[in-house]
């Protein structure tokens, strides 16, 4: 635990959060998990349309992830940063 650490503003957070989430290495990543899940799921929804289904899916659920771990609950919770040196 960081003896000394930095209270960062509600604001700060979800600013903060909000550049993870449209980070283009976040896209690439769900563009990676999204493959995977289309060569692992059923023969259903395959091609272009069932690859989209699934990038959709993926980006909502880990902007819904980034928000609420980065921004929400550390916004209600007053949670401090580790002060970087």
């Amino acid at each position: 635990m960081t003896p000394n650490p930095v209270r960062i503003i509600a604001r700060l957070k979800f600013r903060l959060a909000m550049k993870v989430a449209v980070d283009p290495v976040t896209a690439l990543g769900v563009g990676f998990v999204a493959g995977i899940r289309q060569a692992a799921d059923s023969p259903n929804l395959q091609g272009a349309k069932g690859y989209g289904q699934r990038y959709g899916v993926t980006a909502v659920n880990g902007f819904t992830d980034i928000m609420i771990g980065g921004a929400i609950l550390p916004s209600l919770l007053h949670q401090l940063s580790a002060r970087q040196s």
